[in-house]
């Protein structure tokens, strides 16, 4: 899932920059903001007013998604909006 959220913000990005590749800065803007907001919803489904339990592997999913994504990006968003 954050894969799909960290792709997103970087086609946003790059459609609004008008750029065809991503700055490493703002990979590395992106992935922290895309790390912490698993770690977030993680957090929230471990209070009882949600009724779900965290778990800190589906955290660990979240953040190597959000990883792989940043790394897909770099190499095909260029494809993508051209």
């Amino acid at each position: 899932m954050m894969a799909g959220v960290y792709l997103t913000f970087a086609f946003d990005y790059t459609r609004r920059e008008r750029q065809h590749q991503l700055p490493l800065s703002v990979i590395f803007l992106l992935l922290v903001i895309v790390v912490l907001l698993g770690g977030f919803i993680e957090l929230a489904q471990g209070t009882d007013f949600i009724h779900r339990g965290s778990d800190l592997w589906d955290f660990i999913a979240d953040a190597v998604g959000a990883i792989l994504a940043s790394v897909v990006a770099r190499r095909v968003m260029r494809f993508i909006i051209s």
